[in-house]
């Protein structure tokens, strides 16, 4: 994680930064460990920018969940991956992050009838 915090300034921007989290099939779509993730993501930037810590800080997020699975996904991933997890994710860590402050991208039914594996 350092690596890209490194290349951010500690000092407040003239504009605001917008930052863009989307989250792939990495850990199997568990919801506990996107919370740690994202919450180990904004503890990083808050010790790097301290601005975004101040109760009025303009800090834009976007969020962006997983893509449905498509026709060609193995089957050894569909009950980790599949379409039924990939839904149920959506519905909790969805409401999750907007009560966080962010916008929250689903595009799992944007992808529903792609034909590769990942939905892309």
């Amino acid at each position: 994680m350092a690596n890209w915090l490194s290349q951010l300034p500690s000092a407040k921007p003239e504009k605001p930064h917008a930052f863009v989290m989307g989250h792939g099939l990495w850990n199997d779509i568990q919801a506990n460990a996107t919370f740690a993730w994202v919450e180990q993501v904004e503890d990083a930037l808050r010790s790097k920018m301290a601005y975004l810590a101040e109760e009025d800080a303009y800090f834009p997020r976007l969020f962006i969940t997983p893509s449905a699975a498509g026709d060609k996904k193995p089957k050894q991933f569909i009950e980790h991956q599949g379409n039924i997890a990939l839904s149920r994710f959506e519905h909790t860590v969805g409401p999750w992050v907007v009560q966080r402050g962010y916008d929250h991208l689903g595009i799992f039914n944007l992808t529903v009838q792609a034909y590769n594996a990942d939905g892309t």
